[in-house]
C-alpha cells in the first residue's frame, strides 16, 4: 500500500493483519505487525490489545498474553481495558490451566466496573469444570443468572477467594442476556457442569455440594424454562443415587 500508492495504513489495517496472525498462531509475524505499527507512530486500541491476547493463546504462548497486554496498554495509553480484552485474558489463563489467574482477572474486571458477557461466564465455567473447582462454578452460574446466592454453599469456599469477593459487588441483573440468543451461556456447558458435579458429589459423598447443585438446577429451570438437563443427572442430584 505504502510503496505503490503512498497510502498510509490506519489502525484497521494493522488490526486486520494482527487478527490474521492470531488466527493462524503466527506469533513472530504478529509481533512484527506491532513493531511496524509502532514505527509508523500508530497507537493501538482495546481492539489491538484483545488481538494480542488472542495471538498469544493461539500461538501456544498464553503466559505472554498478560505481559504483552500490560506493556502495550501503557505504551498505547489505553486508559481502561474493555470486556473483549478481559475475556481473551481469561481465555489465556484457562488455556494455561491457571484457574487462579482466570479468577483474579475476572475479579479485576468487576472491580474496574467492566460488565461481563455470556462468553466471560462460559470461559470461567469451563475452567472451573476442568479444574474440578465445583463450588465456585455453581456460585458463578448463580451470579450469571442473577439468582440469590446459596449461603450454605458460599460458606464452603475460602473467604480469601478474590473471585467471590468480586462477585459480591456484581450489579444485580435479571440474567436475561445469558439465557437466550447469541450471548447465552451454551446449554452444553451448563449440562456438563451439573453432570460433573453429580459424579463428583457421589464419589466424594459431598452432600452439601449435591444439595447446592440441586437447588441451583431448580432455580435455573424456573428462570430459564428452555434449559435442558439430562433427567438422570437431575435425579442423581435430587436423590444422590
Amino acid at each position: 500500500m505504502q510503496k505503490s500508492s503512498n497510502m498510509v495504513p490506519d489502525e484497521v489495517v494493522y488490526n486486520t493483519l494482527l487478527d490474521g496472525c492470531a488466527r493462524y498462531g503466527q506469533f513472530e509475524r504478529g509481533m512484527k505487525v506491532i513493531d511496524t505499527m509502532r514505527a509508523a507512530g500508530m497507537a493501538g486500541s482495546n481492539f489491538t490489545l484483545s488481538l494480542v491476547a488472542k495471538l498469544a493463546s493461539r500461538s501456544k504462548q498464553p503466559e505472554k498474553a498478560f505481559e504483552l497486554v500490560e506493556r502495550l496498554q501503557a505504551e498505547f495509553k489505553v486508559n481502561k481495558l474493555n470486556m473483549h480484552v478481559f475475556n481473551n485474558l481469561i481465555h489465556a489463563a484457562s488455556v494455561n490451566n491457571d484457574l487462579p489467574k482466570a479468577k483474579a482477572t475476572f475479579a479485576r474486571m468487576l472491580s474496574e466496573q467492566v460488565k461481563p458477557d455470556g462468553r466471560t461466564f462460559s470461559l470461567l465455567l469451563r475452567s472451573c469444570i476442568s479444574s474440578k473447582d465445583f463450588e465456585p462454578a455453581l456460585i458463578i452460574l448463580r451470579s450469571a443468572f442473577g439468582l440469590p446466592q446459596d449461603r450454605a454453599l458460599w460458606s464452603e469456599v475460602s473467604s480469601d477467594d478474590l473471585l467471590l469477593k468480586a462477585l459480591r459487588h456484581l450489579p444485580a441483573h435479571s440474567g436475561a442476556s445469558w439465557k437466550q440468543g447469541a450471548n447465552a451461556i451454551p446449554n452444553d456447558i451448563i449440562q456438563d457442569l451439573f453432570q460433573n458435579v453429580s459424579e463428583h458429589a457421589q464419589k466424594s459423598a459431598n452432600a452439601r455440594l449435591r444439595a447446592g447443585a440441586a437447588l441451583l438446577l431448580k432455580d435455573i429451570s424456573a428462570a430459564a424454562p428452555g434449559l435442558k438437563v439430562d433427567t438422570r443427572v437431575h435425579r442423581k442430584l435430587l436423590t444422590g443415587a
